[in-house]
């Protein structure tokens, strides 16, 4: 299994001013991935509501609902499931 990249301890190791560079680039870039992970759990989160104490995902509106009427309306042509995942 791979290790886990610890940028710090090898920017440490670093030996050259370009070297230094990159691991600056590549931890801003961290930064923005782990931002954008963040924003889409949150997104997600926001999809989920509370009926009688059992969380369900709100597919009345949204992006669920754009999915989930678009798979509504492929099936009511006739297109099975096996169709629908190879479109």
């Amino acid at each position: 299994m791979p290790q886990p990249l610890d940028l710090n301890a090898k920017e440490r190791k670093a030996q050259t001013r370009d070297e230094g560079a990159l691991f600056a680039e590549e931890k801003r870039r961290l930064g923005r991935h782990q931002d954008e992970l963040k924003r889409l759990l949150k997104g997600a989160l926001l999809l989920l509501q509370d009926q009688i104490g059992v969380p369900v995902f709100k597919t009345d509106s949204g992006p669920l609902y754009e999915v989930l009427t678009r798979i509504r309306t492929l099936t009511g042509y006739g297109l099975t499931v096996r169709a629908l995942s190879s479109a």
